[in-house]
């Protein structure tokens, strides 16, 4: 920091002052000038406020009840972290009350993950490249996120793996959210969770909206939209399958103990949602998948009505 410009922040880098395990070469330095590598004390009333913005040089884990509010700066973390916030208990509360702030993450890196506590996130933009902006791995975590927006490239923009830990009691909830992905379904349910989307202002976009794969899905408001027209599956029994050609998803693993339940309720309106039901007989058994709709306006975009695995309800 006592550098005033790039040559005098090379003497520094030369000579060894330039420490922080976030700093890695001349260039990172520069882009750090003016930017904190650790959170800011809470205030008197518990609250972390950013003044500026922030590089963590390692992870933030939150371990009890913790308030931060962005104040419109900046979260990242330096490159090979597994994630720039991450939640094993108590309960993360993370706003930004200015509405410019954000969090970003190198590539390949989560930005927020919990693995256990609960998370209410309200008018946060996260970005993220080539991993999660929204990674769950606990299912008896609740996870609320209103507002805002989640946008990711090359990876679905929220995450629930597939080995969550816990009793199933947790839920996660968007409410006048957008979320974006590039690549494959935009929100990836392979664990046993439950995902909600409320809200009427909610917008959910990718090549596929929602895949389901394991875990409950209840749709009462919102858009999900499949900007992918082409129908195309890639088998794989770890992670999604779908990419593209549907606003929802069903793909159940061909595991035992996999239960599935989607609810799709109450809508006036609802683009470009088909139903596929894939590989139905698990270890042969078989899954049941119902998928209840009311008054839905269904915007058939990717297969012909006659299509058989255009079904909104199945015993199977």
């Amino acid at each position: 920091k006592g550098a005033a410009n790039a040559t005098d922040l090379q003497a520094y880098y030369n000579n060894g002052a330039l420490t922080d395990t976030a700093v890695d070469s001349v260039d990172s330095a520069v882009e750090m000038v003016g930017k904190g590598t650790e959170l800011p004390e809470a205030d008197e009333n518990g609250k972390i406020i950013l003044t500026q913005d922030v590089v963590l040089s390692t992870m933030k884990t939150i371990g009890a009840d913790t308030s931060i509010d962005l104040n419109g700066h900046e979260i990242a973390v330096a490159a090979g972290q597994k994630a720039v916030i991450k939640v094993d208990a108590g309960k993360l509360t993370l706003t930004d009350s200015v509405g410019t702030g954000k969090l970003t993450a190198s590539t390949g890196v989560r930005v927020v993950a919990a693995t256990g506590g609960d998370i209410d996130m309200t008018n946060v933009n996260i970005e993220s490249d080539g991993a999660s902006a929204l990674y769950v791995q606990s299912s008896t975590s609740k996870v609320v996120v209103t507002g805002g927006t989640l946008t990711t490239t090359g990876y679905p923009a929220v995450f629930v793996h597939g080995n969550t830990t816990g009793d199933s009691t947790g839920s996660i909830t968007f409410n006048g959210t957008t979320i974006n992905s590039d690549m494959g379904p935009a929100i990836a349910l392979n664990g046993k969770a439950t995902v909600n989307v409320v809200g009427d202002n909610t917008k959910i976009t990718g090549p596929v909206g929602i895949e389901v794969r394991n875990g409950s899905l209840n749709v009462s408001g919102g858009v999900i939209t499949s900007n992918d027209p082409v129908p195309n599956v890639v088998a794989s029994n770890n992670g999604p399958t779908a990419r593209g050609g549907a606003g929802i998803v069903v793909s159940p693993y061909d595991n035992a103990g996999v239960d599935i339940k989607v609810s799709v309720t109450g809508l006036p309106m609802f683009a470009s949602i088909q139903m596929q039901l894939l590989r139905l007989r698990v270890l042969g058994l078989l899954t049941r998948v119902t998928a209840s709709i009311h008054l839905l306006l269904v915007l058939m975009t990717a297969a012909p009505r006659s299509d058989p695995n255009r079904t909104q309800t199945a015993y199977l």
